[in-house]
């Protein structure tokens, strides 16, 4: 096709269902960063196994902005880039919803 021939910049928050996003990056064989858009640890957990999910991508995630917020239980990983998919799962998606004052 004559579509964009560069690397694609994608915010997976963004974007709607994170599922449907990483078939049609695999579909299309697109070049893609996965990228965050200043999400909570809610938001990080969708991105993040968005990125994991494009495992034979040859690009690094544009991730790792946090932390962003005074309450730590509201940001994502600090870890990058040393981060694994079992730590995306351990991301406290129902403490910080709990912890919501």
């Amino acid at each position: 096709g004559m579509g964009w021939p560069g690397v694609y910049v994608i915010k997976p928050a963004l974007w709607g269902d994170p599922s449907r996003l990483v078939e049609v990056i695999q579909r299309d064989k697109l070049d893609v960063v996965i990228s965050t858009a200043l999400e909570t640890a809610i938001g990080a957990r969708s991105v993040l196994r968005a990125g994991f999910a494009l495992g034979s991508s040859k690009r690094a995630l544009g991730t790792g902005v946090w932390p962003l917020f005074r309450e730590s239980w509201a940001n994502g990983p600090t870890a990058m880039p040393f981060l694994k998919p079992s730590d995306v799962d351990a991301l406290g998606a129902v403490a910080a919803w709990e912890a919501l004052p």
